[in-house]
């Protein structure tokens, strides 16, 4: 897997009747005339409208999961994973302790998954509140900032297994929180040379207070090469508006792109 830096293509947002419906004077004075105005808005036509023939897809830009389980892929490990699982789980991988899957593209573990760690107080375990002291920076409960810290914390232990060294990390607060009483999301964003990964995510679960699955998705593999970027911002708008033949007045971006980093097969 390796990384492509891209401005994101910004979605179009096409005003009512632009480029798909052309009115004519006639038809505008029909409308004029009914007792209500009737306002519609024509989307393009399946495959015959001039935007979907110029739509582009890059499989490259979408490379499938090709997953293995941890056990079979013993051979192929990197050393450091290898030795990392071993250690996370005290040599005892399945059926009674913790599985986990491969992403073959990157050799990192995409998603692990057990019976529980203890990180916070809750039914699956004995901790108390005085036990999360250190994290809880004052604060009388819980909240998503003492489970950030807890991950964190913990992430050392599992480092090697996420590709986490070689990536700065940020908390993604929308996809974080407690979902309910005993369940709680935290997920991280991943950057590289301060450019997001489009859609590469470090996860961890916690249920009844025990961390339970953890993972990386889309994480490129430690040492992978950041391309560099060719265009700028306004270069590359330059460029769709030219492609997609926007017509100004008419067709309008919602959003004028963001410089990511994209993950290639």
């Amino acid at each position: 897997m390796g990384l492509d830096a891209e401005s994101t293509i910004p979605q179009l947002k096409l005003p009512a009747g632009a480029r798909y419906l052309r009115l004519t004077a006639l038809s505008l004075l029909l409308l004029l005339v009914t007792a209500s105005p009737i306002f519609a808005i024509v989307p393009p036509q399946g495959e015959t409208s001039e935007l979907h023939q110029r739509m582009l897809s890059n499989p490259v830009l979408s490379p499938t999961i090709d997953l293995e389980a941890i056990t079979a892929a013993q051979p192929s490990l990197r050393a450091d994973v290898a030795s990392a699982w071993s250690a996370f789980t005290g040599g005892v991988g399945e059926p009674d302790g913790w599985i986990a899957q491969i992403d073959r593209r990157s050799g990192l573990v995409e998603i692990a998954e057990g019976a529980g760690v203890p990180w916070v107080p809750g039914y699956g375990n004995k901790l108390q509140l005085a036990d999360a002291a250190s994290f809880l920076s004052g604060q009388a409960e819980l909240d998503i900032g003492t489970l950030e810290s807890i991950a964190r914390s913990f992430l050392p232990k599992v480092a090697p297994l996420l590709g986490s060294e070689a990536y700065t990390l940020r908390l993604n607060r929308q996809a974080s929180g407690r979902i309910s009483d005993h369940l709680w999301f935290v997920e991280f964003e991943v950057y590289a040379d301060d450019l997001r990964v489009e859609g590469a995510r470090i996860f961890f679960r916690v249920n009844n207070g025990n961390l339970v699955q953890f993972g990386a998705e889309k994480v490129p593999a430690p040492g992978t090469p950041v391309a560099k970027v060719l265009l700028s911002r306004d270069e590359a708008l330059a460029e769709l508006e030219s492609y997609a033949g926007l017509i100004a007045g008419l067709d309008w971006l919602i959003d004028k792109g963001s410089l990511v980093l994209l993950p290639v097969a």
